[in-house]
């Protein structure tokens, strides 16, 4: 047991910095000096001030703040402060700095809320006397949940044909570096240092990663209980619809792209490591190492069947496998992205608006005459009558069949995208991600 004054190096111990405490307006007639801060870098008021570190846990999933009321013996002292930072469902944490001079009850009550406002769930910490009381360190509170029956459902955001329509509050803002979905109401994002995101049809969350080691660089799965992410260092993670856990492997340098055509017959792909390309194949019990038997970085892989299979990666770096390996020549681009509709209809995306056609015959890849842009394309998807293309500046390109040629579909925003999955088939209907943690969905006339 400790009194308020000394938790301030303790504070320390469970953040691995001192809070950062925004000052109140509003609250000096009650003779009280809070500050409350989320556990970020900075200062954190003046040198006599006490810190209270305040743990929260069964914060429910669509939790996108709390919001934090404090009283003293009984009089409001700190009206809805909201705490984006440091939360990660289930849990979370914040600072309360107390001025020395402060005396009498102190309660905290504490709100889970989703993106509409409802309260999904609420707290109140014990009274703590001020002074001279000791208190655990950290102070621990759960959250009960709430009734949300009377809560108002926000559906996923829609906007003018031909519009993105960001989505509001981000989760996180860290960048989302690609996009899967497994249904309209089920879809993954991820990025870097172990980001998670997930889409559960109402509300985007961030997912508390298995491990933030990792940069993770795409995802694909099967189904709700098989997912897969790949990233730096050879990191491979699987989620079976209850828990993520690592896949043993061997690779050793970044992995770019995954695919896959069923739970037993999935790609990853990667950095040159030793003269070679990591591509590995799991089998539905352990992933072994492919020799393609030529160099080169790749940043992704499609196939149509196990006989197949098409990567693509750095200085126009085309690999196909229908039997036996071969390098195709198309461009010297980078090339970022690949995805076909069948083995006769396969595409590539890259540097200065590069957009790579291949028909299962002839002159092998051929590139498309007209993109609709000079920007660097990062990524691409179809849903069957659209295909879609994102990349740097809010660049978003769209094609129709026969996809001979691509038009430009103004965004109004500079943000750099880096995924788009559609959830629809023919829909023209999905999400687009990018930096800065940008979600949107799109709704593109057919």
């Amino acid at each position: 047991m400790h009194d308020a004054a000394s938790l301030a190096p303790h504070l320390q111990k469970y953040q691995g910095r001192r809070a950062k405490a925004l000052r109140l307006t509003g609250i000096m007639s009650l003779g009280l000096g809070l500050a409350l801060g989320a556990g970020t870098d900075g200062g954190c008021g003046g040198s006599s001030d006490s810190m209270l570190l305040v743990k929260v846990s069964n914060i429910p999933a669509t939790t996108v703040k709390l919001s934090v009321k404090a009283s003293l013996d009984g009089k409001a002292a700190l009206q809805g402060m909201d705490i984006t930072m440091n939360l990660t469902p289930p849990t979370g944490s914040f600072g309360v700095a107390v001025p020395a001079s402060t005396s009498g009850g102190l309660t905290l009550d504490v709100d889970a809320l989703d993106n509409t406002g409802c309260v999904l769930g609420s707290a109140e910490t014990p009274s703590i006397t001020l002074p001279s009381q000791k208190v655990d360190e950290p102070l621990m509170v759960a959250l009960v949940a709430a009734d949300t029956s009377k809560c108002t459902i926000m559906p996923p955001p829609t906007c003018a044909t031909g519009l993105l329509c960001p989505y509001t509050p981000l989760p996180q803002k860290q960048g989302i570096s690609n996009l899967w979905a497994i249904s309209d109401k089920d879809i993954w994002g991820v990025g870097a240092s172990g980001l998670l995101v997930h889409y559960d049809g109402t509300n985007w969350t961030k997912v508390t990663p298995p491990s933030t080691m990792y940069d993770f660089n795409a995802v694909w799965a099967s189904g709700p209980s098989d997912v897969w992410v790949v990233g730096s260092a050879g990191s491979i993670y699987h989620y079976n619809g209850s828990s993520w856990s690592p896949s043993s492997n061997l690779a050793a340098a970044a992995l770019n792209g995954i695919y896959g055509l069923s739970p037993t017959n999935i790609w990853a792909v990667g950095n040159n490591y030793l003269g070679s390309p990591e591509f590995w194949r799991w089998n539905g019990s352990s992933w072994t190492f492919i020799d393609v038997g030529f160099s080169g970085n790749l940043r992704g892989v499609w196939a149509s069947s196990s006989t197949d299979i098409h990567a693509c990666g750095d200085n126009g770096f085309l690999l196909r496998y229908n039997g036996n390996w071969g390098k195709i020549t198309g461009t010297t681009a980078d090339l970022k992205a690949i995805w076909g509709t069948s083995a006769n209809q396969v595409f590539a995306v890259g540097s200065g608006g590069t957009i790579l056609y291949y028909g299962g015959s002839g002159p092998g890849w051929v590139k498309v005459s007209s993109t609709g842009t000079n920007s660097n394309l990062n990524a691409l998807f179809g849903d069957g009558t659209n295909l879609f293309a994102v990349g740097n500046g809010g660049t978003f390109v769209r094609g129709t069949a026969p996809f001979t040629s691509f038009t430009s579909v103004s965004t109004g925003i500079q943000t750099d995208l880096y995924a788009v999955q559609p959830t629809g088939s023919g829909s023209g209907i999905g999400w687009v991600a990018g930096a800065g943690g940008y979600l949107a969905d799109y709704k593109i006339s057919r």
